[in-house]
C-alpha cells in the first residue's frame, strides 16, 4: 500500500468516528456545543407492615407476610414485620402456627403499600372451639330435700352442632345429691345417654349450700353448673286437728282400706278405735279394768290388726298379745305370766319377713327383769328368743324391735351398765350389742329404730348429749355399729325452740320416719315456740329445721305429741298428741304443705 492510501484510509477513519459521536451526543440532547445535563439515580421508597395482637394467653403465635419473613408474637400488643416493602408492593398477613389451645384470626390483613407504614393488621386470639357439654337450662335454687325442675344436658362438636353421646357421666360436689331422670326420683342415676343430643335430668340434695354439678364425657370439655340449696321454711305447713281422744300417746297406722287406727291408754284403760279420713270416729274395743293397749297396732299379713296389753305397776296382769279385726272382733292370743316370758310388753308388734310377730317385754325374763325377746305367731304359738342382761347387754327395750333388709332385728334397752345401748339379735334369739350409750352421745334410747335409704340406722336418745344443756339426740348408726350424734336438742333456756325429747320421765318417744325427700322427720313432746312441743325436719347430715310448734289450748292444736308421725297415703303426715284441745284432751292432727 502506498503512503498516500494508508493516510487516506486513516483520515477517513477518524472522520466517520467523528460523526458517530456527534450523533450520539445529539441525541442525548447535547448540542450548541455546551455540555449536556446528568440525571441523578434514585433508591425506590420502602414501608414496613405491622398491627397489634389481642386474647394471646401463655403461649405463642407465629405470623408471615406474604408467606415468608416469620414474626414469633408471644405477648399481646403491637408487632411489625422485619422486612420493609416497597411502595406499591403487596402484603398478605397470615397466621403460620397456632397457639397452644387458641385460635388466631387476622383482619386488615391484605392490601397494598401506598406510601406509607401499615399499622393496622388485627390478629385477635380466642379459645380454640371444641367438643363441650353443656347445661342449657339456668341454675335453680332448690329447698333442701326437694327435687329440682329439669336440666337440661347437651352435647356439641366443636361445629356448634349436637352430638349423640351414648355415656355422660354426673357428679356433683355435694355427696349427698342425688341424679335421676325423673322428677319422682324412682330411679337414682350416676349416668345419662343424649342420644339426640340432648338429655334431661332432675336433682336432689339434703345438705344446705351451693354445690357445682358436672357433666362429663370422654373427648368432651365438661360442663359444670353451680346450684343453691336452702333449707325447708319453717312455719309453712298446715296443721287441722281431725278429732279430739283421752290422751293418745301411740302413734297411728293407716289400714289396707285407708281408714286409720290406733289404740288410747288412759289411765289404766283405754280403746282401739278407727277414724276415717273426714275424721269420724269409731270405737271397735273398750277395754275395762287395769287392762289397756301398751303398744301400737300393726296389721299383718291376714289383714287382721295385732297389739299388746300392759300396765306397769299393775301386779294383777302382765300383759297380753291380742288381735283385732276391722270390725272389731277381739281375741287374746297370748297371755303372759311375768316369769321366764317376761310382762308389760310396751314396744309394739312387728310381722317379720317370715310372717311371724316379733316383740319385747320390758320386765321379766331371767334374772335381772330387765325384759325379753320373743315371737308369736298369728295362731298365738309363743317362743322366748332371749332374756336381757342388765350387766352385759342392757335393760328395758321400750321400743320393740325392726327388721332391717338383712333379715336382722335391731332394737334399743332403755337402761344398760351405762346409759342404754343399741342390739342386733337375729330371729332366733342370737344378739350382739353394737353400741353403749355413755352420756355424751346421748342416753337412755326409749324410740324405735329405722332403717334409712341408706341402709344406716337411725334413732334418737331421751336424755344428755354432747353439752350439759343437751336434752336428748338425733344419731346415725351403721349395721357394724359406729355411731355419729346428728343432733342435740336443747332446752329452752339456752334461747332455742328446736324442742327437746325428756318430758317427766315419759319414755315412749323420739321414733323418727324417713320420707321420700331423704330427710328424718320427728316430734318432741316439749320445747318449740310455745313449750308444747314440736315437728321437726332433720337431714341425715345433722341440719335441724323445726316445721311447726304447737300452741296447745291457745288454738287447740295439740300439745306434747310423744309419737311417730305417719305419711299417709294421701301424702299428709298424721298424728296425736297427749294434750291442748280445747278441752285440754288429746288431738289427732292432719300436717300438710311443707313436707314432700
Amino acid at each position: 500500500m502506498s503512503r498516500q492510501t494508508h493516510y487516506a484510509l486513516t483520515w477517513g477513519y477518524h472522520v466517520v468516528l467523528a460523526l458517530t459521536l456527534t450523533a450520539v451526543l445529539s441525541a442525548c440532547g447535547g448540542g450548541g456545543g455546551g455540555e449536556s445535563p446528568t440525571q441523578p439515580i434514585t433508591a425506590a421508597q420502602t414501608y414496613t407492615v405491622g398491627g397489634t395482637v389481642t386474647g394471646l394467653t401463655g403461649s405463642s403465635v407465629v405470623l408471615q407476610d406474604n408467606q415468608a419473613d416469620n414474626l414469633t408474637v408471644s405477648a399481646n400488643g403491637s408487632f411489625t414485620f422485619a422486612t420493609a416493602l416497597a411502595n406499591g408492593s403487596s402484603y398478605g398477613v397470615t397466621v403460620l402456627t397456632q397457639p397452644a389451645g387458641q385460635t388466631c384470626t387476622v383482619t386488615h390483613g391484605n392490601g397494598a403499600l401506598s406510601g406509607a407504614n401499615v399499622s393496622n393488621v388485627q390478629v385477635v386470639c380466642a379459645a380454640q372451639a371444641s367438643a363441650h357439654l353443656a347445661f342449657m337450662s339456668a341454675a335453680q335454687t332448690v329447698n333442701a330435700g326437694a327435687s329440682s325442675g329439669a336440666v337440661q344436658v347437651s352435647a356439641f362438636d366443636s361445629a356448634g352442632a349436637l352430638v349423640p353421646l351414648v355415656n355422660v357421666a354426673l357428679s356433683s360436689s355435694s355427696a349427698t345429691m342425688k341424679f335421676s331422670a325423673s322428677a319422682d326420683f324412682s330411679t337414682a342415676i350416676t349416668n345419662l345417654s343424649l342420644t339426640s343430643g340432648t338429655g334431661t335430668i332432675y336433682f336432689l340434695d339434703t345438705a344446705i349450700g351451693t354445690p357445682t354439678i358436672t357433666a362429663t364425657a370422654s373427648g368432651y370439655v365438661n360442663g359444670a353448673q353451680s346450684q343453691t340449696i336452702k333449707a325447708t321454711i319453717a312455719g309453712t305447713g298446715t296443721l287441722t286437728r281431725m278429732a279430739t281422744l283421752p290422751a293418745p300417746t301411740m302413734p297411728l297406722i293407716q289400714g289396707s282400706d285407708g281408714n286409720f287406727y290406733g289404740v288410747v291408754d288412759n289411765g289404766g284403760y283405754g280403746q282401739i278405735f278407727r277414724m276415717a279420713a273426714d275424721g269420724a270416729l269409731t270405737t271397735l274395743h273398750t277395754y275395762s279394768g287395769v287392762m289397756a293397749p301398751s303398744g301400737p297396732l300393726v296389721q299383718a299379713s291376714d289383714g287382721n290388726f295385732y297389739g299388746t296389753t300392759g300396765i306397769p305397776g299393775t301386779a294383777s296382769d302382765s300383759g297380753t298379745v291380742f288381735r283385732i279385726t276391722p270390725n272389731g272382733q277381739y281375741t287374746t292370743l297370748y297371755s303372759f305370766t311375768g316369769q321366764a316370758d317376761g310382762k308389760w310388753p310396751q314396744g309394739g308388734l312387728i310381722q317379720g319377713k317370715d310372717g311371724t310377730l316379733y316383740g319385747t317385754t320390758t320386765f321379766g325374763g331371767g334374772t335381772s327383769d330387765c325384759g325379753t325377746a320373743y315371737s308369736i305367731s298369728l295362731a298365738g304359738n309363743f317362743t322366748v328368743l332371749h332374756a336381757f342382761d342388765l350387766q352385759t347387754e342392757g335393760c328395758r327395750p321400750f321400743a320393740g324391735v325392726i327388721q332391717a333388709s338383712d333379715g336382722v332385728l335391731y332394737g334399743t334397752l332403755n337402761l344398760s351398765a351405762r346409759s342404754g345401748s343399741i342390739f342386733k339379735m337375729s330371729t332366733t334369739g342370737s344378739l350382739n350389742i353394737l353400741h353403749q350409750f355413755v352420756g355424751t352421745d346421748g342416753s337412755y334410747p326409749a324410740g324405735a329404730l329405722i332403717e334409712g335409704s341408706d341402709g344406716d340406722l337411725y334413732g334418737t336418745t331421751s336424755f344428755s348429749g354432747p353439752t350439759t344443756a343437751s336434752r336428748g339426740t338425733v344419731f346415725k348408726l351403721t349395721k357394724s355399729g359406729a355411731l355419729s350424734t346428728l343432733y342435740a336438742f336443747q332446752t329452752n333456756t339456752q334461747g332455742t325452740h328446736d324442742g327437746y325429747l325428756s318430758s317427766g320421765g315419759t319414755a315412749i318417744n323420739g321414733t323418727l320416719i324417713q320420707l321420700s325427700d331423704g330427710n328424718l322427720y320427728g316430734t318432741t313432746p316439749v320445747g318449740g315456740a310455745n313449750a308444747c312441743g314440736a315437728i321437726y325436719q332433720i337431714t341425715p347430715f345433722g341440719s335441724e329445721t323445726v316445721i311447726y310448734s304447737f300452741a296447745g289450748s291457745l288454738t287447740g292444736d295439740g300439745c306434747q305429741p310423744f309419737a311417730a308421725l305417719l305419711r299417709a297415703s294421701n301424702g299428709s303426715l298424721y298424728g296425736v298428741a297427749k294434750a291442748g284441745s280445747p278441752t285440754n284432751a288429746g288431738t289427732i292432727f292432719r300436717f300438710t304443705g311443707a313436707t314432700p
